[in-house]
């Protein structure tokens, strides 16, 4: 055999296709004709010296022996390095500690892993010296375990061992700080319990809690009314009298303090009552209030009529007499002020009082009032018909004789206008008449003047797709045949309706159990559990009328199972094949002992119809205190029941039991326990 016909390895003889092939050997004698699982069993994948066949029968050197147990994991293999009978396939955790086995007995907290099964409780993850199972609290944190480090008797994991609870040694480098300590308003947090008032939160360097008796040169006392305003402090820094906590709201002014006299409108708070009136809100540097007697930099005055819109002032820029409160429009412009005399149709609003006749909305330099008298830089002339519409123009924009005013819709194009001639269906509108059957609404490239059926549907046009939605999309006038409802059940043939002349047939259908395919999914009478009960109403044969279908498939409680195993379900009948199964009209099949017919004694206050009769008592009705009325078809004399001596009758009973029958009348035998009225029936 050479190498062109498949010799895998022509230098040596024992080797070609098809040869005989030593199991496990290592050596593929038969150049690959084995399957490629066989093969592979042959292989040392990961490098490791073992196969996964067994036993090697080799000779390779470099092949120390079989039953690799995962040839592609180079640490793991057959061989039991350290002698205690377990090899590292077998789960040998440390194969060079012959202590360490699956099998070894594993030591309560010792942090050695003595049985290869890791133990979270023996591992200690922050290195801390701790192990959980010795009391470590959180072993995700060197600084939490139940090591006393600074002597003071607590523990960062508390008396109880638990991480976060209130007996926590919250600094276990201070013997001076530890749960219960006393606290002191020293900036220290001495037991453990922050409550955040030996801080200074405002950096107003004074803390909340008093008398501060701690050593930080930052802090110079006590009795901070106000920890988030740095105004509010305990003492009176400017002498004036009043503390910041007293209410002094500027404890760097002495002429400001509660009680101080306050000028009006001078734009100073000096009396510690904000007065909003002098305060520039809007940054105009106008107050609201007038009078304004300050020297604040950057107010010019007050009577600030709008303190919340900086463009309205009471500055009077242009010296007109009129300022902007006071409605002047424009008050850079001494010509232009409330009340000023106004030129007609000029553009200009001389008398603040707004003309849109004279404003050029639209922007064709037209404005509507007329004649145009002003000299307004981008404004022609008035006559304006439409300022809301720069094409619609008082004059003659095109030459064609009719301006865009007079009826000219395109002023751009001579050939257009008012009156022009036409030509039929070239969708341009010469004569200016806006005739719909010329427009293309839809943008498909088709007007109704060419046979657009629907210009507002693009899908519609002449030779358009006709697709399966009952529409004309081709416009040719008429509806495929397939696109037909014809039974008027809302899907046509198209849509998959498999009988378009029957309207309870169509996808979607109930199904129903009458050997017809109602929802069109080529499946006859599908499998229908409507109540799932487990029960279909074409049964598990699938064929109507055969005994094995739900009677009421949505009454999940009405169905052939005998749950109770009594032999009857709750179907009102059964004509199945179940042997087991006597009828229906189980009245409970939660319990074995309720059945119809059951012959049992029904024994009042018991609540229990045992014979599905629908009665308690089977069918006694009291007269007197020992006369009772019952069926004459249900009494059957039973014995002595009750183990009192006397017989009984058992309620319910079909069979003559015991005695020949006694006809109708009154049963006053003394074999009976109490009297009954009534055709006995025994």
């Amino acid at each position: 055999v050479s190498l062109c016909d498949g010799d895998c390895d022509d230098n040596d003889d024992t080797i070609f296709p098809y040869a005989a092939d030593i199991f496990c050997d290592g050596i593929d004698s038969n150049c690959g004709s084995d399957d490629a699982a066989t093969e592979a069993l042959e292989q040392d994948t990961d490098g490791d010296g073992y196969l996964p066949c067994a036993p090697y029968v080799g000779i390779d050197p470099s092949i120390l022996g079989g039953d690799d147990c995962n040839d592609i994991n180079a640490g793991l293999y057959p061989e039991d390095a350290d002698g205690d009978g377990s090899t590292l396939c077998d789960g040998d955790c440390d194969d060079d500690d012959a202590n360490r086995l699956p099998t070894a007995t594993e030591a309560a907290c010792d942090g050695f892993d003595s049985d290869c099964v890791p133990d979270p409780l023996e591992q200690d993850t922050d290195l801390d010296g701790a192990l959980p199972c010795e009391g470590d609290c959180d072993d995700d944190d060197a600084s939490m375990n139940s090591d006393d480090g600074d002597g003071d008797g607590r523990s960062p994991c508390g008396t109880d061992g638990i991480a976060g609870t209130s007996d926590d040694d919250c600094n276990d480098s201070d013997n001076t700080v530890y749960p219960g300590n006393t606290e002191l308003c020293d900036g220290i947090d001495s037991d453990c319990v922050f409550d955040g008032n030996e801080s200074d939160d405002d950096g107003d360097t004074y803390v909340e809690c008093s008398p501060w008796v701690g050593s930080d040169l930052a802090i110079f006392g006590g009795q901070d009314c106000d920890d988030t305003d740095p105004a509010q402090i305990p003492i009176d820094a400017d002498g004036d009298g009043s503390a910041g906590c007293a209410g002094d709201c500027d404890e760097t002014d002495a002429s400001i303090y509660p009680g101080a006299p306050d000028l009006a409108c001078d734009g100073l708070d000096t009396d510690c009552v904000a007065d909003p009136a002098e305060v520039d809100h809007d940054g105009d540097g106008w107050l609201d209030c007038l009078g304004y007697t300050g020297t604040i930099p950057g107010i010019s005055g007050g009577g600030d009529c709008d303190d919340t819109d900086a463009a309205l002032t009471s500055a009077n820029l242009d010296g007109d007499a009129y300022t902007i409160c006071a409605g002047d429009c424009d008050d850079t412009d001494p010509l232009i002020f409330p009340g000023a005399a106004d030129a007609p149709c000029d553009g200009v609003d001389t008398d603040c009082v707004h003309n849109p006749g004279e404003v050029d909305d639209d922007g064709d330099g037209y404005v509507e009032c007329s004649p145009y008298l002003g000299t307004v830089v981008g404004v022609s002339g008035g006559g304006d018909c439409d300022d809301e519409d720069s094409g619609n123009q008082p004059v003659d924009v095109d030459g064609d004789g009719v301006a865009g005013c007079a009826g000219d819709c395109n002023d751009g194009d001579a050939s257009i206008y008012l009156g022009a001639p036409d030509t039929t269906c070239d969708g341009i509108d010469n004569n200016c008449d806006n005739d719909p059957a010329e427009i293309d609404g839809d943008g498909d490239g088709f007007m109704p003047c060419n046979g657009d059926c629907n210009d507002d549907e693009a899908s519609h046009f002449p030779g358009a797709p006709e697709l399966c939605n009952n529409h004309d999309d081709d416009c040719n006038g008429s509806l495929s045949g397939d696109e037909i409802d014809n039974d008027g059940d809302g899907v046509s043939e198209c849509n998959l309706d498999c009988d378009d002349y029957d309207s309870s047939i169509f996808p979607g259908a109930t199904e129903f159990c009458d050997g017809v395919d109602s929802n069109c999914n080529s499946v006859l009478d599908d499998p229908i559990d409507g109540d799932g009960d487990g029960w279909e109403i074409c049964g598990t044969d699938g064929i109507p009328n055969t005994g094995d279908e739900d009677c009421d498939d949505g009454d999940a409680s009405l169905n052939l199972t005998d749950l109770d195993g009594d032999g009857f379900v709750t179907c009102p009948t059964y004509s199945g094949s179940d042997s087991s199964i006597f009828g229906g009209a189980d009245c409970d099949d939660y319990d074995s002992a309720s059945w119809p017919g059951n012959p049992t004694w029904e024994s009042p206050p018991y609540a229990t119809d045992m014979d599905c009769f629908a009665e308690i008592g089977n069918n006694v009705a009291f007269i007197s205190e020992t006369v009772f009325e019952l069926d004459t078809s249900r009494a059957g004399r039973a014995g002595d029941i009750d183990g009192d001596t006397l017989g009984d009758l058992l309620i319910g009973n079909h069979l003559v039991l015991g005695a020949t029958a006694l006809g109708a009348g009154t049963i006053t035998s003394a074999l009976v326990d109490l009297t009954f009225v009534g055709a006995a029936g025994l």
